[in-house]
Formats: structure tokens, C-alpha cells, sequence
């Protein structure tokens, strides 16, 4: 809601929408809906805050605040940046999520501009739980290379899965199954960033076709 020009259609085109207002619209109302749904959901608690915290010492058209506020319930606010507004942002945060969150931003400088913040809590049951006896210690490698020791939940059961030189990956799905979970292992030697570039061409392409196998 913030772009024009070119810098919009690029990113209408790259989403599949028109590049045009109603491609906005469209978007917008999309966005609401997801969100609207989420928050009402009866299968899980799943609360999605959104938040935009803009610098006294500049000027936001009132187009782009109605926009957020009204699309993506989202609070916006001037405050002056420092240490009072750190504390109203992580409040904020904290109250959102419910206490599970309760410091997202830290040494605000006064010069930062605007700082935008998306909560997200989220609590629901397995639809196959995991026993508890099950949960064993097991060491876990970290991408530079440390491990630690940490709880390992171990189920084996049919479930959609892929691989490829890059990373495995599966999907675990939530009570009544209408959220789910997807994990994704880099293989050993792969990064983060490379599982990311091309995690969702190769999710479109093959994982989502629901191959399964039996995993343990």
C-alpha cells in the first residue's frame, strides 16, 4: 500500500493481481479476509497483530494509514523514537501475543523512521499426537556448525514428504486439519538462504502434490 508506479505493478505482477487500483483492492480485501478468518478460527487460537510505528518528524499520507489500519487491523501511531517507545512497542507486542513475546525491539534510535511489527500466536492439538515417551534427547546441529543437545519428538506415521539436494521437508497437520506445519531440514553443507531460493518454485512443483511416505 505504500508503492506506485512501477514499483507497484512489479509487485501486483509478481502476486498474480492487476496491475491497476482494483489489483489493490483485490489484495487488500484478500489480506482482510485471511486475517478475519484466523482470528476466528475454532480449531486453534491463532492471533494475528499487525502494527505500524511512524516518527513524529515525518509525514505518512493518511491514504496509507486508513489503508493499513483498515485492511490489516493494524495500530499506527506517531510516537517519538527512544526508550518510551520501545517499551509502548514491545507492550504492545506482549499483549498481542499474549505474554509469549514480550520484547521485540531494543536501543531504538531516535533517527529510525518508521518500524513496522507483525505478531503472530498461534496454539492448537496434532491431529496424530506425539506421545510423550517418545521424546527422547537428541543432539541438534546448528547451520554454523555447533551442535546441542535438545528434545526430540518421534512419531512414525504415512505423511507427505519431499527431498533434494538442497533439503527434506514434510508436513505435519494440526487437529481437524485446518492448519498445518511444514518442516524443512536443510541437508548438510546447504544454508538457510539456500533452501529459501528454492523452496517455493520446488513446493509449487512437486511437495504439493502430497507424495507420502513413511517417515519416522
Amino acid at each position: 500500500n505504500g508503492a506506485a508506479g512501477t514499483t507497484a505493478k512489479e509487485m501486483y505482477t509478481a502476486m498474480g493481481y492487476p496491475a491497476a487500483a482494483a489489483g489493490q483492492r483485490a489484495y487488500n480485501s484478500l489480506q482482510l479476509a485471511n486475517i478475519n478468518a484466523m482470528n476466528n478460527s475454532r480449531n486453534a487460537k491463532v492471533k494475528i497483530a499487525n502494527s505500524i510505528w511512524i516518527n513524529n518528524k515525518i509525514r505518512v499520507k493518511e491514504e496509507f494509514k486508513n489503508s493499513n489500519a483498515l485492511f490489516y487491523n493494524a495500530t499506527v501511531k506517531n510516537v517519538t523514537f527512544g526508550k518510551a517507545a520501545e517499551n509502548e512497542i514491545n507492550n504492545w507486542c506482549k499483549e498481542a501475543t499474549d505474554g509469549k513475546i514480550d520484547a521485540i525491539v531494543k536501543d531504538l534510535r531516535p533517527a529510525a523512521q518508521m518500524i513496522l511489527v507483525n505478531a503472530i500466536c498461534f496454539k492448537a492439538n496434532w491431529a496424530h499426537p506425539f506421545a510423550k515417551k517418545q521424546t527422547k534427547k537428541a543432539e541438534f546441529r546448528k547451520e554454523n556448525g555447533e551442535s546441542v543437545e535438545t528434545d526430540m519428538m518421534q512419531q512414525t506415521r504415512r505423511a507427505a514428504y519431499y527431498e533434494d539436494e538442497t533439503m527434506q521437508a514434510t508436513i505435519r497437520p494440526f487437529e481437524r486439519n485446518e492448519y498445518s506445519m511444514l518442516l524443512v531440514l536443510p541437508r548438510e553443507g546447504c544454508t538457510v538462504e539456500d533452501v529459501a531460493e528454492r523452496l517455493i518454485a520446488t513446493y509449487n512443483k512437486d511437495f504439493a502434490r502430497g507424495k507420502e511416505y513413511m517417515l519416522t
